[in-house]
């Protein structure tokens, strides 16, 4: 049974209008084992009824229950504007429901190394006075690791992107869109995160390069399993990176549809000529136009 180290929870009462730490809130017993219930079992984010809304009170999201398994690889794809980035900053603590249960429970693990989350945002947000180096060491600056520990894990951490060495001491105005955004994923991944989260990190790339960076970051997602949550608009990116993918509703936004990815991993680029991958694509298109009609 997989044991946990610490589960964030968040519930909010409609009577109250207010989110509250669940453990400060008494709960009914048959609340309680419910919750037990969801701890004990492989599921790291669950979300039941959430939802948000912003000053002018219109919902973005509304009644949305999703379930991610422990290093699982899950797509969110969804039209502009349906709330997919929103989803993504509730599940990184960033953005507070003002409805429904949101649980994000973090596996134990024997590394001291290892953070709770990795973060990809659709610009690479880098810093443009630091180096690439000084850049992928900051989250372990941050942490107080030691200098020894910072060089070693930035090392490792360009080896994995492909980047050389020399690439290392660069600074963000020498390097391509594709480069800055490896980076950008370099810094996500230096303290191996066991929850990484994706908001359309390749979205302003060419077609090239945004299926190049596709087979990088499933590459190292099997050398390095963790569980990802990828927010996309591009459906065939969806359904090349996933094992699942979630299917949002324009507005509120809320999840339609779950279609399971049949496709065995390792996934070669030749996945995509495949007509079977050219009918997911389709199922899934279909499925997204269906949310806008």
């Amino acid at each position: 049974m997989q044991k946990f180290l610490r589960a964030s929870i968040i519930e909010v009462h409609p009577e109250v209008g207010i989110g509250y730490p669940a453990d400060s809130i008494s709960r009914t017993l048959l609340e309680t084992m419910a919750l037990m219930a969801t701890s004990a079992t492989d599921v790291m984010i669950h979300a039941q009824d959430l939802g948000i809304a912003f000053e002018d009170n219109a919902p973005v999201l509304q009644q949305l229950n999703l379930e991610v398994q422990t290093n699982e690889f899950v797509a969110l794809l969804g039209s502009s504007g349906c709330g997919k980035s929103t989803l993504l900053r509730m599940i990184a603590g960033l953005a507070t429901p003002t409805e429904g249960t949101l649980t994000v429970q973090y596996p134990e693990d024997e590394s001291a190394q290892q953070s709770e989350q990795g973060f990809v945002f659709q610009d690479p947000t880098l810093l443009p006075w630091r180096t690439v180096e000084d850049n992928i060491r900051l989250p372990l600056e941050l942490r107080g690791a030691s200098r020894e520990d910072q060089r070693e894990a930035v090392q490792r951490s360009l080896e994995l992107i492909g980047l050389a060495a020399t690439d290392g001491t660069k600074y963000p105005r020498m390097l391509s869109g594709g480069m800055r955004m490896r980076v950008s994923l370099a810094r996500a991944l230096v303290m191996q995160p066991r929850l990484l989260l994706l908001d359309e990190p390749f979205a302003a790339l060419d077609d090239i390069m945004r299926q190049q960076l596709n087979e990088d970051l499933l590459q190292i997602w099997q050398q390095h399993p963790c569980t990802a949550l990828f927010v996309t608009h591009n459906v065939a990116e969806a359904v090349f990176l996933s094992q699942r993918v979630m299917v949002m509703s324009h507005h509120p936004g809320t999840i339609v549809e779950t279609i399971e990815i049949p496709f065995s991993y390792p996934r070669s680029p030749e996945l995509r000529s495949d007509p079977e991958f050219a009918r997911m694509v389709g199922e899934v298109a279909t499925c997204l136009r269906n949310t806008v009609s």
